[in-house]
């Protein structure tokens, strides 16, 4: 069999390698925590995207048609070096102009669907 001697020196060598083995471990886990951290923001915007994904395209339609009216329509401008601008033709009266399609549109999509009944359970 082995002698003592040896035995205490096969001790050491194994705490030493314990030791050696915990530190790598918690090398491993420091760097696999910075590798996640970008990840962990790309899930986050994901997770943002997927909360305002809806009423972005919702609200998308009626924006680009204001934003095409705004690019190809005529000047408000009225001809003459003395004549006032019109009152009420700027965005904002297009916008509440156009609010009561876009309060429409929000309450078709955040209606449930008309062919299912709310209280049923199958």
């Amino acid at each position: 069999m082995y002698a003592d001697e040896q035995l205490k020196e096969l001790a050491q060598r194994k705490e030493l390698l314990r030791g050696r083995i915990a530190l790598r471990r918690m090398q491993t886990v420091i760097t696999a925590a910075d590798l996640a951290r970008p990840l962990a923001l790309v899930d986050r915007g994901l997770e943002i995207w997927r909360q305002f994904s809806p009423m972005l395209k919702m609200l998308g339609l009626p924006l680009s048609f204001l934003g095409l009216r705004a690019m190809f329509s005529r000047s408000r401008t009225p001809a003459g070096p003395g004549a006032s601008r019109r009152e009420g033709t700027g965005w904002f009266s297009t916008l509440l102009g156009a609010l009561p399609i876009i309060i429409q549109v929000f309450r078709a999509f955040s209606s449930p669907p008309s062919g299912t009944a709310a209280g049923s359970s199958s």
